[in-house]
């Protein structure tokens, strides 16, 4: 078999591929091919195989059109009809939860020379990391020393919990197979489509959980007399527990890419269509989590009292409190423009070739 021919229509340069339908350049993607069986296997063996069996296992009901109004939605994979027909202000909302959606028809139909459609995908939720719970608070000081007369260094606070890292989500590619585009003499370059295509931001990272509070010290036991005389003096009193740190916030979530669109067609069908207005810029990147803050230190317990023959004992320190904890996570990283591809052929079902 003689190679398929391949003409580009873009001014930049790319690598030849034998066979290949994706060709990689800085933004839009036009291939064409002369000589029809030989052109139609080349680019039929290109298309993803489920792409293509997910379109061939859908039939369009014979002779009917579906209708695109202002306020429209499918929530499947595949709309396929022998003519999909746009009224004038329609506006098309796909939905996100698949890897790929498919518009096919013979003919798409727009009812006004003007008639522009929207086709958006649905936006899913953000996938914010969650919050990390606390720490928990240090243990209070017991009785120490010799005959546990004196009171016991307070526990130390427990550092928070890191926080969860935020999610990413990316769109599908739409795939946009036609014979044929018609309007009652549109404008030779009038974008019958408007596609918002925008990446989804990523989700910011958890917040660090705050640390855990010094355990309090203990108290000193008083003093006690014996005959005429101080027996044991008061006992000292427990110093605080340190705080805990607070623990660190989670990694933000990479930026989505813009929706990839693949619009397969004849000559005349990727002549309208290639006028659509594409946004399908990357998403912003999600924040980082904040740092927990950092817990107080504990209470110093209570001096044992004196007595009449003793003294009370000594008083002891409030725990310290840790320096804040320094961020070691990173906003998430940057998304993908989308690209767009148009695929030149006789008839599309061409591409659905096995």
């Amino acid at each position: 078999m003689n190679e398929a021919r391949w003409r580009l229509h873009h001014p930049n340069t790319f690598n030849y591929q034998r066979r290949s339908f994706m060709l990689l350049l800085n933004d839009a993607r036009l291939v064409r091919f002369e000589g029809e069986a030989e052109g139609a296997f080349a680019l039929a063996a290109s298309l993803p195989a489920d792409v293509k069996a997910a379109i061939n296992a859908v039939n369009p009901p014979p002779g009917e059109v579906f209708n695109v109004s202002p306020e429209e939605a499918f929530a499947g994979q595949v709309l396929r009809f022998e003519r999909i027909q746009f009224a004038s202000g329609a506006s098309l909302t796909l939905s996100h939860e698949h890897d790929f959606v498919a518009l096919v028809a013979d003919e798409l139909l727009f009812s006004s020379p003007l008639a522009k459609a929207t086709v958006r995908f649905t936006a899913p939720p953000l996938l914010d990391g969650l919050d990390g719970l606390p720490g928990k608070e240090g243990a209070a000081g017991g009785s120490a020393g010799r005959g546990n007369h004196h009171g016991g260094k307070g526990g130390k606070g427990r550092e928070g919990e890191d926080g969860a890292p935020g999610g990413e989500q990316s769109l599908p590619t739409l795939y946009i197979l036609t014979n044929a585009v018609k309007a009652e003499n549109p404008p030779s370059t009038f974008p019958f489509f408007t596609m918002e295509f925008d990446g989804m931001k990523g989700g910011d990272g958890g917040d660090g959980g705050p640390g855990g509070k010094g355990g309090k010290g203990g108290d000193g036991k008083r003093g006690k007399d014996g005959f005429l005389e101080c027996k044991r003096g008061g006992g000292n009193a427990g110093h605080g527990g340190p705080g805990g740190p607070g623990g660190h916030g989670g990694r933000g979530g990479d930026a989505g890419d813009g929706a990839d669109v693949v619009i397969i067609g004849p000559t005349a069908v990727i002549d309208r269509l290639k006028f659509s207005e594409i946004s399908h810029n990357p998403g912003a990147p999600g924040k980082a989590g904040q740092s927990g803050a950092s817990a107080g230190g504990g209470n110093p317990g209570a001096r044992g009292g004196g007595t009449g023959f003793c003294k009370g004992g000594k008083t002891a320190k409030k725990g310290p409190t840790p320096p804040l904890t320094v961020p070691t996570q990173e906003q998430g990283a940057p998304g993908r423009k989308g690209t767009t591809s148009l695929g030149e052929v006789p008839d599309y079902h061409d591409a659905l070739l096995p």
